[in-house]
């Protein structure tokens, strides 16, 4: 699999058109995605972003660098973004709900595996993600995402549900992580099993019961 920097929003054309078909669902789901001129200024800055998120580092980023990337106005970004935090949360809101929906059995997700192929393809990018700030704030997101999901299968657990959530995004992230550095090489399928496998039994060594 190669190693580009191809932005997060875009998969790699070796997928096959049914595996397109499925994600572009998901990166649809935004508020623009009715306007096509917004979205394609939404395309434009998560792109800009990515960028410059591989060439200079997530703390040099401003909203205006990243508008001025995207061959937009600042005011522009504003009107999509509240700020590169946000932008940030939406980009990876696209791609962690396969993995915030691996700790639920009744809700199967056939794009994990697809999801990890991508972050393989999309290496570089996805090992800026997971360094630094970024790193803080993806775990805190997939931890929020995977406890929406806890709450709404009714969990009662021993702890508290933001606490369980975080360590299961935590070992997540971990698991990622060591695949995308090459630590531990295994197959994205074989990586989607463990990864669904770990999060359902830590999920069911955690409960008390189920409402």
């Amino acid at each position: 699999m190669s190693d580009n920097s191809q932005p997060l929003s875009e998969f790699a054309s070796a997928t096959s058109m049914a595996q397109r078909t499925t994600i572009l669902k998901i990166e649809r789901r935004s508020n623009s995605a009715n306007d096509p001129r917004t979205a394609r200024t939404d395309a434009a800055l998560v792109a800009a972003f990515n960028r410059l998120l591989l060439a200079d580092g997530y703390e040099t980023l401003t909203p205006a660098s990243i508008a001025s990337a995207a061959g937009v106005a600042r005011s522009t970004f504003y009107a999509h973004y509240s700020s590169k935090l946000a932008l940030l949360r939406h980009v990876l809101q696209l791609v962690l709900e396969p993995l915030a929906d691996a700790v639920d059995t009744r809700r199967p997700s056939n794009n994990l595996e697809l999801v990890l192929d991508h972050f393989w393809d999309n290496r570089r990018l996805a090992r800026a993600l997971m360094a630094g700030r970024p790193r803080r704030i993806l775990q805190e997101r997939l931890a929020e995402m995977i406890e929406s999901n806890l709450r709404r299968r009714g969990f009662v657990l021993p702890v508290p549900l933001p606490m369980a959530a975080s360590c299961i995004a935590h070992g997540q992230v971990a698991m990622l992580d060591s695949w995308l550095a090459g630590r531990d090489t295994c197959s994205a399928a074989k990586l989607a099993e463990a990864i669904r496998a770990v999060g359902v039994a830590s999920v069911k060594a955690l409960s008390d019961k189920v409402l």
